[in-house]
Order: structure tokens, then sequence, then C-alpha cells
């Protein structure tokens, strides 16, 4: 079940962004196997390879040198506990950021430091790559113009997972490159509790002057399946109002 959207057209070499390693993969793969593609032309990546990227490049602007580390939860725990600051203010703030909200005084404050200490080590958490690249890409229009000139086609896999932070990387990148696409279905959205906004499929529409084109059609799963799941969808008052089709017969629920 998925959107295609897309805007402008070219030729050249791609950038392509989805939310694993193997997912990344698999869309380079893929896009080996249209006639004349070449791998030289290709860079395929999770959003935060992307941002390492970037924040290898040009992390001296948010006051990272070139061989900051990255840490994950448990390490954000033990950093908080080190710097005397409240390891349980940790979920709301990745989540205020990631979505770009505003926080309240006490939650703010808590990021301020927390982001001071990281700096202060030449760290980073997954967030960072993320908020950092986007900072970074609006607020230089000469970098995103680099990047875009590098990579002038943008496709992004799974965009119903992308969170609001993720969102601004793109439009960011926008103004600068040929074509932009996104692969995505909002009934699929499941990412929430981790930033994720399905909304940004629409936002994408919306904002860039996109044209969709719709797939209604499910190659995977067979009749009985996909008859089950449009039932299932069509009961949620946010969905799509989209139905499938299946391609295959028969099934077993």
């Amino acid at each position: 079940r998925a959107h295609y959207l897309l805007t402008k057209h070219s030729n050249g070499s791609i950038r392509l962004l989805t939310f694993t390693n193997k997912a990344a993969a698999e869309m380079k793969e893929r896009a080996l196997r249209v006639p004349g593609q070449s791998s030289k032309r290709l860079a395929a990546g999770t959003f935060h390879t992307f941002g390492l990227e970037v924040l290898q490049n040009h992390g001296k602007q948010v006051g990272l040198n070139t061989e900051f580390e990255i840490i994950d939860v448990d390490e954000q725990k033990a950093l908080c506990q080190q710097a005397g600051l409240d390891e349980d203010n940790l979920f709301s703030w990745s989540y205020v950021r990631l979505r770009g909200l505003k926080a309240t005084a006490g939650l703010l404050s808590f990021g301020k430091a927390y982001q001071a200490e990281k700096l202060k080590k030449n760290l980073v958490d997954f967030d960072d790559l993320i908020v950092y690249t986007a900072d970074l890409l609006e607020q230089n229009a000469p970098l995103a113009k680099a990047y875009g000139l590098k990579h002038p086609h943008l496709l992004v896999d799974e965009f119903q997972d992308t969170s609001p932070a993720q969102f601004r990387i793109v439009t960011a990148l926008f103004p600068h490159i040929k074509t932009i696409g996104v692969f995505a279905d909002d009934d699929q959205a499941i990412f929430e509790f981790a930033g994720a906004e399905a909304k940004n499929v629409k936002r994408f529409i919306q904002q860039l002057a996109a044209k969709e084109l719709p797939l209604y059609t499910n190659y995977r799963c067979a009749e009985k399946i996909v008859t089950l799941a449009n039932r299932l969808i069509s009961s949620n008052p946010r969905s799509s109002g989209r139905l499938m089709k299946p391609y295959r017969k028969g099934g077993r629920i």
C-alpha cells in the first residue's frame, strides 16, 4: 500500500533515504536494475547516516569536532547521572525536539544543560544527527545547495515514518534539487511513539506542490488478507479512505 509523490523532473545522481541499513541496501539494489543506472551515481542510506555525513563535514558549526562519538540510550542516561540531570526528561526532550514543539520551562532548562554537556564532551545522540542536520541545512543555504548539487535527485522511502525534523531536512534540500519523490502509506504509520508524523505525507503534497500517484494494487498479500485489512483500516476515522485491490486470490486469515 503506497503512494508515490513526485515533483520536478530531470536526470543525474540520486540520494536514496530510508530508515534501516537493510532497507537502504534493498533500495539501492532495485535502483541499480534501472537500465543505465550506475552505483557511482547512487548514495543510499538512512536519515541518520546522512546526518552523520553532514556533521562529520560541518559539525564545527554546531560546536563539534570531527572526532565526535555517538551515544546510545544507556550512555545518555549515564551522562545525565554524571551531570546531575534527571534522566527521566530524556524521552520528553526527544519528543519535543523531533517534533519542533515548545518545551515547558523545566524541560527547556534540562534540554539546554543536556545539550551543553554533550557538546562539552564532543558527544551526539541519535536525535542530534537529525536535528543538527536540519538546523544546518535550513540556516545555511549554500550548504544545502552543495548537497543538492551533489545529488540533484532525492527519493525517500516509508515517508509516513518521518518525524517533523526529518521533514525539515527534505524541505531544506528541496529548493536546491531537481526532483524529489517519496514513497509512503499513511495507513501504515506505526512509529508515532518515536517522533514520526504521518501528517508529513499531506504536508509534502501541500507545501511542495507534489503530484500524487496512488497505487491501489497489493501484490504481496492474498485476497482474504487484503479484504480484512481494508475493513480494519476503514474503521479508523484517521485513515486515508483508500481501499486496496488484491492481485492474488485466496489466502488464509
